[in-house]
């Protein structure tokens, strides 16, 4: 682990610093503009198939309207106020990249995972009780969507940690991350 690594895990958890991961705007602008074209060609095709082909238009253009509100407005939205994508802290990780923001403590922490998963650039969290996750607050459209999302899933939403919207590299996330949890477990 390079020494720069060691100086910024000392400092997170010994409490005199917090790492903010910011969003990066040109990977968030341009995911945006992605998916509003890929919603484009959704809705042309709406009009202009037949009632198959329609439903399965109309049901990918509510998915990718879903994703495009949610996760690029939303991240944008934070951006413009300030916010951070992803905090650490002594106590643990506060996740912004996800629909809804989510604080997970060290100590529930298992490990991360970053190969063969659902795409590239998403580190996953594994925790003790993914459960616990499932169950979070949040509001009525989102806590359907998340219900009707597990049938198309195996691990929770909200445990991903995207780094296509983050200004700092997967690789560097992926090097920092295990190294905290391992410093971490030692301070318990």
């Amino acid at each position: 682990m390079p020494v720069h690594y060691l100086d910024i895990c000392n400092d997170i958890l010994s409490g005199q610093k917090k790492l903010r991961i910011a969003f990066k705007l040109s990977k968030i602008i341009w995911g945006a503009v992605l998916c509003a074209l890929f919603n484009a060609l959704l809705l042309a095709g709406i009009f202009y198939l037949y009632y198959p082909q329609k439903l399965i238009f109309v049901f990918l253009c509510y998915i990718s309207l879903h994703i495009f509100i949610f996760e690029k407005i939303r991240h944008l939205l934070q951006y413009k106020k300030g916010r951070r994508g992803l905090t650490i802290t002594k106590e643990g990780l506060f996740n912004n990249t996800a629909d809804t923001e989510v604080f997970i403590p060290w100590k529930e922490i298992t490990d991360f995972g970053y190969a063969f998963y659902r795409a590239n650039n998403q580190i996953f969290i594994n925790v003790e009780d993914p459960e616990k996750y499932e169950k979070l607050p949040r509001n009525t459209y989102l806590t359907w969507f998340h219900h009707i999302g597990k049938f198309f899933r195996t691990k929770p939403g909200i445990l991903w940690i995207d780094v296509d919207t983050l200004d700092i590299t997967e690789d560097q996330l992926i090097r920092l991350l295990p190294w905290l949890l391992h410093e971490a477990k030692r301070y318990w």
